[in-house]
Order: structure tokens, then C-alpha cells, then sequence
């Protein structure tokens, strides 16, 4: 049901965040947020390790942002793919299940019931009720093993976008010194700004991911803003102890 408002009416929006079952793909939404975030801030720390140009930056950010979103937006869409065919095999030997020994169909459904703290007797009758219908069976045996079924088009599509949207944020700090002028503000300025939009946005991130993984929102923001420090000090690293390296020409 979709939420309504504080009167017990459902509201524009409320309709329409329900009809794009956003609830089924926020955990997709955070992650696929964090690794474009992560992996652009990868890629400007190590532009600026290396004293490379704004422009360079812009050319290997927006390629890195674009191509790295479609390749994680078509891993999610065939790893959606792979969980929603896995689920109909077991939708199926579920069926087969309760066509040949419904004995065990019965015990299955006890099972779960008992497991959530129904009474014995309540047990009972759920599940003499429960297994008179096939398709209820079968559906709520599966809802118990399975999570949510996940369309694979729009889990690839809200991967795509989240990543798209966290991995600009790095980028937003030069493209705005790119159109004002570059001696407005130092490379050093440029690159804490950076740092200052990608760190506070891993925390947020961090937080949300929290609600998933029973932590708690400030140290799973901590967490992310580490993981993000540290991938940004590798990449500058590297870039900086290579930027003075020039082949040997072969002759």
C-alpha cells in the first residue's frame, strides 16, 4: 500500500515513488551510488597526483563515469536475471513438491510459522489453511526463501542513474573552475573541493547503507568515508610517483 499523508490521504508523489517500487532497489540505488562516487574520486585524485590539467580530468572522468556505469548497470541487469531465474526453479520445485508429498509442504509451513513466534495452536491452523491452496503454498513457502522478485530493466536503469549521479559529484568542483576561469582558484583548492563534495556524500551514503546492514549510521558513514580516503590516497600516490616517469625511447 503507499504511504499516504499526515490525513490518511495518498499523495501525488507518494503514488508515484510507489508506483517505481523504489523500495525493491534502494539497496542497488547506495551501492551502485558508492562505487561511482569511488571510482571517480579514484580518478581525480589521481589527475591531481599527477599536476595533469582540468581538461584531462574532464575527458578521463566523464569516459570513466560513462562506461563504468553501463558496465555495472549490465552486470545488475544479468545479476537480477540470474536471482529472478533461480527463484522460478524453486518456484517450480516447490510445485513439484507439493504435487508428489504435501506431508512436507505442511511441515515447511509449521516451520516458518513457528520460526516467527506464532502459538502452537495458531500454527496449527495456518497451516491446515494455508495448504488446502497450491499457488498460496508455493507463494508463501517461496516469499520466505526469496527475497522481492527484481524487474532486471529497471534494476540496470536506477544502477545506471545513481552512478551517474554520486560519480559526478568529484567532477563538480573542475567543471565549474573549468567555466569560471582557471586562475580563480589554485589545482590545491580544486582538488579539497573535491575531497570536501565526494567525503560528505560517502558519509551520507554510509548512512543510508546502514539500514541494511544493522550498523550504525555514523560508523557506517565513517566507514565509507575511510574506504573513499583510502582508495583517493592509493590513486594520488601512484599518479604522483609516475608523473615524472618518461619511457626510454627505443632507437
Amino acid at each position: 500500500m503507499p504511504p499516504v499523508d499526515g490525513r490518511g490521504r495518498e499523495t501525488a508523489l507518494s503514488r508515484f515513488l510507489h508506483k517505481l517500487e523504489l523500495h525493491k532497489y534502494v539497496r542497488g540505488i547506495v551501492y551502485g551510488g558508492t562505487d561511482g562516487i569511488i571510482t571517480i574520486f579514484a580518478v581525480v585524485a589521481g589527475v591531481s597526483g599527477a599536476s595533469l590539467s582540468t581538461s584531462i580530468l574532464l575527458i578521463l572522468g566523464v569516459s570513466t563515469l560513462v562506461s563504468d556505469a553501463l558496465s555495472m548497470a549490465v552486470s545488475d541487469y544479468l545479476s537480477a536475471t540470474a536471482e529472478n531465474d533461480m527463484k522460478h526453479d524453486q518456484e517450480r520445485e516447490i510445485g513439484r513438491e507439493y504435487d508428489v508429498d504435501i506431508s512436507r509442504i505442511r511441515q515447511k509451513l509449521l516451520k516458518i510459522f513457528h520460526s516467527r513466534g506464532f502459538k502452537p495452536e495458531d500454527v496449527e491452523v495456518l497451516a491446515n489453511t494455508i495448504i488446502k491452496d497450491r499457488k498460496t503454498s508455493i507463494d508463501f513457502i517461496l516469499a520466505d526463501q526469496c527475497e522481492d522478485e527484481e524487474s532486471p530493466l529497471k534494476s540496470g536503469c536506477y544502477t545506471f542513474i545513481s552512478f551517474m549521479l554520486f560519480g559526478f559529484i568529484p567532477l563538480v568542483a573542475d567543471i565549474i573552475i573549468a567555466n569560471a576561469g582557471y586562475n580563480l582558484v589554485s589545482a590545491n583548492d580544486t582538488f579539497l573541493t573535491a575531497c570536501f563534495f565526494s567525503f560528505v556524500t560517502l558519509f551520507m551514503l554510509g548512512a543510508i547503507k546502514a539500514k541494511f546492514t544493522n550498523q550504525s549510521p555514523m560508523w557506517s558513514g565513517l566507514q565509507m568515508v575511510a574506504i573513499g580516503g583510502v582508495a583517493s590516497i592509493v590513486a594520488y600516490v601512484i599518479a604522483f610517483g609516475l608523473s615524472g616517469y618518461e619511457p626510454s625511447k627505443i632507437e
